[in-house]
């Protein structure tokens, strides 16, 4: 929740949810959230910051109540009947959270089911409008700077109570629970088990009920309190317009970023193996030579094709090495492979020299997730985020769905990218999104008359001249 994000989890926020559903499906939805004083101090004054006229006019009435010992907001909306109730539910977190919503009474018994996912994490707490206004940023700057790498479960924990009630004697029934945003979509099927009722009440799980606040008082609050965060930053440099290497240009392109551009540089992605650790040919100069210091003696086909099912993550690195004829310990010769994999001296200078121009780093990869996050912990870059391997993707990088997985993990658009790589055909894909290119080559490459992307020998060279 981006609120909680704001205030780093120093700050209590509590969420009670009341549902009440009547014999005929019509009813009422209630939330109450109360800040403790921490949350207020960090907040400000919430009531004059608070944009919920587009709720109001949806028929939602929100209160706000401030103090010394904190904060309250109460929000509350009649439902007419019970077709009303996706309508409803969509409000509250958006299309495709609450699915497939059913109320209907059998043998005198409200019957209530529904599917709920909220495996979408933190794309609930933003959408394209805001980030759109926030310069490409969900919420004004990148999330692990607020989050510091934790999950959003390690951030939000909800602890819900949903109070469902009898028609006839009013006594509630409640359910208290835990959700968690990473256990995917759940089928929910709520069946009331009060006697001789004519209508029942519905024990609704309240995840997406507290998406409705995190929808209409934190989606309200975050432009105000992040935009003034990004006031405060210095704007991002302004990227050069990338030119084409030519037949008889030998020399690199100087400054890639050198010269300003209407729209700016906002993400740095680099392939982690070729640039990074200086391995451009993997299989032929690395696997298959430790293949063979190793004992292996498959066939060098048979060896490629396992390698290339490890890639796609269809085959783990166990059976690739049993594949390979090698019986020792699969955690040993991971290690040992990793360890041949050194990383380039001018990268910490580089990540250094991009925290300090404020542009963040990203890395893709063709690799096993098990080696490149080894080798990934050791040289300790998780600076360098996100980190997308072929295996946990299930496509390699000169396919336009890794850079559809990038663009959707760091909510920054391709035309806001440069992309650094020694793959020419991966660089003409994301030359086609939109985004910048430069051809790393440290003198290693053999490289085709024709390019068509400009190439930097160092990692000064990205950024020469600014």
């Amino acid at each position: 929740m981006a609120l909680l994000l704001l205030v780093l989890a120093a700050c209590q926020v509590d969420v009670d949810v009341d549902l009440d559903i009547a014999a005929d499906g019509s009813g009422v939805v209630t939330l109450l959230a109360e800040l403790d004083d921490v949350a207020q101090d960090s907040i400000g004054d919430l009531a004059s910051q608070l944009r919920v006229s587009d709720l109001e006019r949806a028929g939602w009435t929100i209160t706000t109540v401030q103090d010394e010992a904190g904060t309250q907001i109460a929000a509350r909306k009649p439902v007419t009947d019970a077709s009303q109730w996706q309508t409803v539910l969509d409000e509250l977190a958006g299309p495709g959270v609450f699915t497939n919503v059913d109320i209907s009474i059998e043998d005198k018994r409200q019957v209530v089911s529904f599917d709920l996912d909220l495996s979408d994490g933190w794309d609930l707490l933003s959408d394209d409008d805001v980030t759109t206004a926030l310069g490409g940023e969900p919420f004004g700057a990148p999330l692990e700077s607020f989050t510091g790498g934790r999950a959003i479960d390690d951030i939000i924990s909800l602890d819900l109570a949903v109070r469902v009630r009898n028609f006839d004697d009013l006594d509630p029934t409640v359910r208290s629970f835990t959700p968690r945003f990473d256990q995917g979509v759940e089928q929910v099927r709520v069946q009331a088990t009060a006697e001789n009722s004519t209508a029942v009440l519905i024990r609704w799980i309240a995840y997406a009920l507290f998406s409705l606040f995190a929808l209409a008082t934190v989606l309200a609050i975050t432009g105000l309190v992040l935009q003034r965060r990004a006031d405060r930053l210095r704007p991002a440099p302004t990227p050069a317009p990338l030119a084409s290497r030519v037949p008889g240009a030998g020399v690199a392109i100087a400054g890639v970023l050198s010269t300003p551009r209407n729209d700016a540089v906002r993400l740095v992605v680099v392939d982690a193996l070729s640039v990074l650790y200086q391995q451009t040919d993997v299989f032929d100069q690395y696997v298959l030579p430790f293949v063979r210091d190793q004992g292996g003696t498959a066939r060098a086909d048979t060896i490629a094709d396992g390698f290339q099912s490890v890639l796609s993550g269809s085959m783990d690195t166990r059976a690739f090495w049993e594949l390979c004829g090698l019986s020792q310990d699969s955690r040993t010769l991971d290690e040992g492979l990793v360890q041949r994999r050194l990383l380039h001296s001018g990268v910490p200078g580089f990540l250094a020299d991009m925290q300090r121009r404020r542009i963040p780093v990203a890395a893709t990869t063709n690799d096993a997730s098990a080696w490149s996050y080894a080798m990934r912990d050791r040289d300790r870059l998780s600076a360098v985020w996100p980190w997308l391997v072929s295996s946990d993707v299930g496509t390699q990088t000169s396919n336009a769905a890794m850079f559809e997985v990038l663009r959707r993990e760091s909510s920054i658009a391709h035309g806001h990218c440069l992309y650094v790589d020694t793959d020419v055909r991966a660089l003409d894909r994301a030359r086609e999104l939109g985004m910048r290119t430069a051809l790393f080559d440290t003198g290693s490459l053999e490289l085709p008359p024709v390019i068509g992307h400009p190439v930097v020998h160092d990692f000064k060279a990205l950024f020469a001249g600014r």
